[in-house]
């Protein structure tokens, strides 16, 4: 598919969590964009701000400082009265296929829901759509009148795609969508998400923690560690070329299904900092091989080193 220009940008965005201990620094200045029709992956562990990162963006959680504009409208001072014409251009699926449908509603009303809501479909047509919606996530009509218990975790996330399709939105936030499903499910959810991005021209920030994953469905691939991103470039050159010590680390830990390959793992020591007291400097450098004097108080500027390649790291100049 032809990508075309941004359709969200990201400048500096920052969201701090009030704490008993402090403030915690979920995601502390990160910057991107996202090209209308692509897919940006956002890796990295638990913890990192990636899933913040999303629930800002579609406005379930504010921000504390920073900017993001959609089609070029700036998403942070949306008026509430506007805010349902945003969420119908923007959508979100959830990690959990269980806990993000309501147990008490069918199928059904859980997809005609949005319709109604946004008066999209007359009542007659709204059976017909229903159908049609559920045949476009690969299940059958019949399935309209059951309760999300009938169904398996990947039959579940189906239904949340399929929910977030209703309202025929420009971009889908997808929070960990496969995370919580069985390795064979996960490539069936994955394949469905790129026919459908395909067929319907749709826009992906796609989350996970699995680069295995990410690889096989993002254009371009942004790496975070504690609130930062360190490094940004399309797939092929991070995988190929990564820059960044984490990076290398993280695509270390992907396991090769070859018993005669041996591949040297990267073990980083001891845990991610606490994002209440991130370090100074180089917030990776706790952890780092590499790390010298400069990382400990020096905060790595983001570059680019070719081909929109962009890393912070100190080692690279």
């Amino acid at each position: 598919m032809k990508k075309g220009a941004a359709i969200l940008e990201v400048e500096d965005l920052v969201k701090h969590f009030p704490s008993p201990a402090g403030s915690v620094k979920a995601v502390d200045g990160i910057s991107f964009s996202i090209l209308e029709g692509e897919t940006l992956g956002m890796v990295g562990e638990s913890g990192c701000g990636k899933s913040t990162t999303g629930k800002i963006l579609i406005r379930l959680e504010d921000p504390t400082s920073g900017s993001a504009h959609f089609e070029g409208k700036d998403i942070f001072s949306i008026h509430k009265n506007d805010m349902k014409a945003f969420r119908r251009k923007v959508q979100i699926v959830f990690q959990d296929p269980f806990a993000s449908l309501d147990p008490r509603m069918t199928v059904g009303e859980i997809i005609g829901e949005p319709l109604l809501v946004h008066n999209l479909v007359a009542r007659k047509l709204m059976k017909p759509r229903i159908q049609e919606l559920l045949k476009m996530v690969g299940l059958d009509a019949t399935h309209a009148d059951r309760y999300p218990h009938e169904f398996s975790g990947g039959q579940r996330q189906r239904i949340g795609i399929a929910r977030a399709l209703a309202v025929e939105p420009r971009l889908i936030i997808c929070d960990e969508p496969v995370s919580a499903l069985d390795v064979s499910i996960q490539a069936q959810i994955i394949n469905l998400l790129k026919d459908l991005q395909r067929n319907h021209r749709l826009t992906y920030l796609f989350i996970a923690h699995d680069l295995a994953v990410v690889k096989h469905i993002s254009d371009r691939i942004c790496v975070m560690y504690l609130g930062k991103i360190v490094e940004t470039a399309n797939k092929r050159t991070l995988f190929d070329k990564p820059l960044h010590p984490y990076t290398k680390a993280l695509l270390s830990s992907i396991p090769v299904p070859n018993p005669d390959r041996q591949e040297e793992r990267i073990l980083l020591e001891g845990d991610a900092p606490s994002p209440v007291s991130p370090p100074t400097g180089c917030r990776f450098h706790t952890r780092c091989a590499y790390a010298y004097d400069l990382c400990k108080y020096k905060e790595p500027p983001m570059l680019e080193y070719g081909d929109k390649h962009f890393c912070a790291c100190h080692l690279l100049n």
